[in-house]
């Protein structure tokens, strides 16, 4: 079947995951790996900003304030990706964001053009039951879209959501770089 949609994810593959950054300052291996779990319980709105910020001040010997301006600084907008990602429209192609972002976070990360223009359908789930890795996230995401699991990628760069989403037959692309992205993506539409 043809692909006529591709749906990225938002941190980690249109902008820096800022999880990540706090991640690489912990003390120990497993404060770290902790950090990463806890960030994907804020984005899925398990836990408070506030609870994920005073775990990450312990864990890297740091103060709120200091993890608030850190994380704000890491929050860096991969523009190469959204280069792509306009290619892609150009050639036609439907294009979503599925994050677990909350919905208040769409306005700051995406330009009005990006909302209305570039992307079909932006699918904040932070804090409902349609978080990613649930299937419904990406039934919902494919339902506004109006394609088909099979005429879809996903692309993201956490493999239990690239997995996740093949179990509900999209096809899936984990994200390390752009060029690895491109030239996967790239062979899934040629195929």
């Amino acid at each position: 079947m043809t692909i006529r949609a591709i749906i990225f994810d938002c941190f980690g593959v249109l902008y820096a995951n800022p999880v990540l950054v706090l991640a690489s300052r912990c003390k120990t291996k497993d404060q770290s790996l902790e950090i990463q779990e806890l960030g994907r319980a804020l984005q899925s709105g398990l836990i408070s900003l506030d609870a994920f910020i005073a775990k990450a001040a312990r864990y890297t010997n740091s103060s709120d304030k200091d993890i608030t301006e850190l994380m704000q600084k890491s929050l860096v907008r991969y523009d190469e990706v959204f280069d792509y990602a306009w290619q892609l429209k150009e050639r036609g192609y439907r294009l979503a964001v599925l994050s677990s972002i909350g919905s208040d976070s769409v306005s700051r990360l995406f330009t009005k053009m990006e909302r209305t223009e570039l992307f079909d359908a932006i699918v904040a789930s932070g804090g409902t039951s349609a978080s990613k890795p649930s299937p419904s996230a990406f039934e919902v995401t494919i339902d506004r879209l109006n394609v088909s699991p099979e005429e879809s990628i996903m692309i993201d760069d956490w493999s239990v959501n690239i997995e996740a989403a093949k179990s509900v037959g999209l096809k899936g692309v984990e994200f390390i770089s752009l060029t690895d992205c491109r030239r996967q993506v790239e062979e899934l539409l040629n195929a």
